[in-house]
């Protein structure tokens, strides 16, 4: 069961937004993110589903690091035609990314101490910190339980459970008793909700907290609040789009962690 379970998952790759602290990483970022959102200006914006996927695109290709992504298409490329020049680059450029890899790693482990160090007036992080290294990696475990007991780790299982779990919940049926019918009057309901505008969402994106594990889609909320103008116009016109058409993009949620 684990070993077909770990076959379904993809390896994700992290991005590092710790560097987006520095003012002119931020700047590039921006404008790589304007450069591909106005390379896809032609897109349908009435469709949804490309909407999404021009701005997601955009937002996870700027932050991919480049040292890594030459690595794979170097090992691709060796893989299909191996001759001794490809294996040659391919081997250079996997120690390259090795001596950055260890690199980065030194320099991060010395700044989490560093870190640590300075939270020693703040008992909770500190103690919260000083753990992550005490522990080390802790796997998640994906799997829920159904009605009888069984456990659940394929992932459309677990949204179909979820989904039957939600639908006995929320479509109960208004009657009370045999022949009695709850006449209960809710003031809670609005007639009408005006769209959201562009402040609301400069507001919603702002107020979303950092350092947040990312979902599926690999965007933690540091990229969406440092991605410029150009970013929260278009994820604008895509919420009003699903605000009005009543559609979402179909994109597969891990509803579970």
């Amino acid at each position: 069961m684990s070993m077909e379970w770990k076959k379904k998952q993809k390896i994700r790759q992290k991005n590092d937004v710790d560097k987006l602290k520095n003012k002119e990483t931020v700047w590039t970022y921006q404008e790589t993110v304007a450069n591909l959102l106005g390379r896809r200006e032609g897109f349908d914006k009435e469709q949804i589903e490309e909407s999404w996927k021009v701005i997601k695109t955009a937002i996870t290709e700027s932050a991919e690091k480049k040292a890594i992504r030459e690595h794979n298409e170097v090992r691709i490329k060796a893989i299909h035609i191996p001759t001794p020049e490809n294996i040659r680059d391919f081997e250079n450029k996997r120690r390259e990314v090795i001596t950055l890899i260890r690199k980065e790693k030194r320099i991060a482990e010395k700044e989490r101490l560093e870190n640590i160090e300075n939270l020693k007036y703040n008992p909770r992080e500190f103690f919260k910190r000083c753990k992550t290294f005490k522990n080390g990696f802790v796997p998640t475990i994906r799997m829920i339980e159904d009605n009888n007991g069984t456990f659940i780790t394929k992932p459309e299982n677990i949204t179909e459970e979820f989904r039957s779990y939600f639908e006995k919940i929320l479509n109960r049926d208004s009657i009370t008793g045999i022949g009695e019918q709850d006449n209960t009057i809710y003031y809670t309901a609005e007639p009408e909700i005006p769209n959201p505008n562009l402040e609301e969402i400069q507001y919603a994106i702002q107020t979303l907290k950092n350092n947040k594990s990312p979902g599926d889609d690999k965007i933690v909320a540091e990229l969406l609040k440092l991605g410029g103008q150009n970013l929260k116009k278009n994820l604008h016109n895509l919420i009003q789009q699903i605000w009005t058409k009543e559609k979402i993009p179909k994109i597969r949620h891990t509803y579970y962690k």
